[in-house]
C-alpha cells in the first residue's frame, strides 16, 4: 500500500485501531490483512462490519479486542500466517479465556492452510485469505 508519508518526525502509537465502525460482527487483522478485510468489510451490505487494526503483535493491545468482541458479539480473524501457531490463534484463545461471555457464535478465523507458501504468484494468492474468504466467513457467521 503506497501513500503520501509526512514530513518530518511522526509517531504510530502502538495500540490497537478501529478503521472502520460497525456493531454487528468484529473483523480482527493486523497487516495487509487490514486492506483485504477493509474490502470484504465494504461489500457486506447486510451487517454493520466493524475492522480492528492491530498494528501491533507485541505489545498486543488486549483491552481493544476485548471491548471490540463485547460491542460487537461476532468475531472473524484474519491472519496471512498459517492456522497452527501464528498470532491469529493468540488473540482466539484471548477472546476465549476472557470475552467467551460476550460471544453469540464461534469465533471465526481466516488463515493461511498449513502449507508451505508457494513459489508461483498465483498459487500464493490462492492460498493466502482473500477479500473473497474475509467475506464468506463474515456472511457465513452472520447467518449463525
Amino acid at each position: 500500500m503506497r501513500g503520501e508519508v509526512p514530513e518530518g518526525f511522526y509517531q504510530t502509537p502502538l495500540c490497537a485501531q478501529t478503521v472502520r465502525d460497525g456493531d454487528d460482527l468484529v473483523v480482527i487483522a493486523y497487516g495487509a490483512m487490514v486492506h483485504a478485510a477493509l474490502e470484504a468489510a465494504a461489500e457486506i451490505e447486510e451487517a454493520s462490519v466493524r475492522v480492528l487494526d492491530l498494528r501491533s503483535l507485541v505489545p498486543l493491545d488486549e483491552r481493544a479486542i476485548l471491548d471490540a468482541v463485547h460491542d460487537c458479539a461476532k468475531v472473524v480473524i484474519v491472519d496471512e500466517a498459517n492456522y497452527t501457531c501464528a498470532a491469529g490463534a493468540q488473540v482466539a484463545s484471548l477472546i476465549a479465556q476472557y470475552g467467551y461471555e460476550d460471544l453469540d457464535g464461534p469465533v471465526v478465523r481466516v488463515a493461511t492452510p498449513d502449507v508451505p507458501i508457494p513459489f508461483s504468484p498465483s498459487l500464493e494468492r490462492a492460498v493466502l485469505p482473500s477479500a473473497e474468504r474475509i467475506r464468506d466467513a463474515c456472511r457465513e457467521l452472520l447467518a449463525y
